[in-house]
């Protein structure tokens, strides 16, 4: 049987690979996880649920490359841990550009969770897109040298843009 440890070794390992994966996992001893990564060239696309957690989880996020995260909390609260702690209910989301990824991700004990996150490599993105001037505020973006975060001040998901994650 999967401890509590062994699944948040597998869990965070899981954000480390750059490549399709998934885990699901059912046991009513820790709850259940699906979590599902679909990488393409310059993003990774990651759909996670957690529900009936019959305790917390603790997961170690790293990655050490730069990275654009866009971040939507569907269902359930979310705790990031770094420097700081940043908090995110439900309907809310962020975008940020990282030089490298360190957070400490907190699961809680019942809790009904769901997130999709997109992670983009700027570089690769760039090259994706160069067709396009240095003036555009996208390459500017992709660019710049100090760490971006909104964590921190997560606006509310549009109606439309919610509608749109579930179609």
């Amino acid at each position: 049987m999967l401890s509590r440890h062994d699944l948040e070794y597998s869990i965070s390992n899981l954000y480390k690979m750059k490549e399709d994966d998934k885990i699901v996992f059912s046991n009513e001893d820790l709850g259940k996880v699906n979590i599902v990564c679909r990488l393409a060239k310059w993003y990774c696309i990651t759909t996670c649920k957690f529900s009936n957690m019959a305790t917390d989880l603790t997961l170690g996020l790293t990655l050490n490359s730069p990275l654009i995260m866009m971040y939507f909390q569907l269902k359930g609260n979310a705790m990031f841990e770094s420097r700081d702690t940043h908090r995110m209910a439900e309907q809310l989301h962020s975008l940020n550009h990282l030089y490298d990824y360190n957070f400490l991700f907190h699961v809680s004990k019942n809790s009904e969770d769901e997130y999709l996150c997109i992670k983009f490599d700027p570089a690769l993105l760039l090259e994706h897109l160069n067709d396009i001037g240095t003036d555009n505020p996208l390459v500017q973006f992709c660019e710049q040298k100090k760490p971006f975060i909104t964590l921190h001040q997560p606006m509310q998901i549009s109606p439309h843009i919610y509608r749109t994650l579930y179609d």
